[in-house]
Parts: C-alpha cells; sequence; structure tokens
C-alpha cells in the first residue's frame, strides 16, 4: 500500500507523486493500494490523475484504501473520485 500525506504544492509533495509512480511503474495487471490520510491539496488531483492514469492504460486497478473525510469530500466535489468510479455514499 502507499500512503500520500500532505499532499500540497510544494516540491516534496511533487517528490511523493513521483515516488509512487516510480515504486509502481512496472506492474501490469496488479492492484495498486493506495491511501490520503492528511491534506491533499485538490489542484494536485490533475498530477495524481496523470500518474493513476499511466496506471490504468497498464491495466492495473487502483484502490483507496482509505480517503479521509475531508479529502474524500474534496476529490467527490472536483469530481476526481468519479472518473475512477467512485461515487459520493
Amino acid at each position: 500500500m502507499y500512503s500520500l500525506n500532505n499532499i500540497d504544492n510544494t516540491f516534496e509533495s511533487y517528490q511523493k507523486l513521483i515516488r509512487l509512480y516510480e515504486e509502481n511503474k512496472d506492474k501490469m495487471f496488479s492492484d495498486i493500494h493506495i491511501e490520503l490520510r492528511q491534506w491533499f491539496a485538490a489542484n494536485m488531483s490533475a498530477a495524481l490523475g496523470a500518474v493513476l492514469d499511466k496506471f490504468t492504460a497498464d491495466l492495473n486497478n487502483i484502490h483507496f484504501d482509505y480517503l479521509s473525510p475531508q479529502i474524500e469530500s474534496i476529490l467527490l466535489k472536483n469530481d476526481f473520485l468519479t472518473y475512477l468510479k467512485r461515487q459520493p455514499k
């Protein structure tokens, strides 16, 4: 499982997304598990979406094992989670 915490607009946050890609780029037909526990800036959805799009193009399944309620609310409002076929509860 890959945990992303405190994703904002800093260089370090972009590095975390790059590490997510690097650690999973060679997977094919796999389940990739991600959790978002602490702050996630809404505008970083585009960068995360680009990484996840690469994974789904390789026929991987993306699973959000944990989303904090605040992050889930933000990602539902901007329709990011509906792209991954996740609907509001």
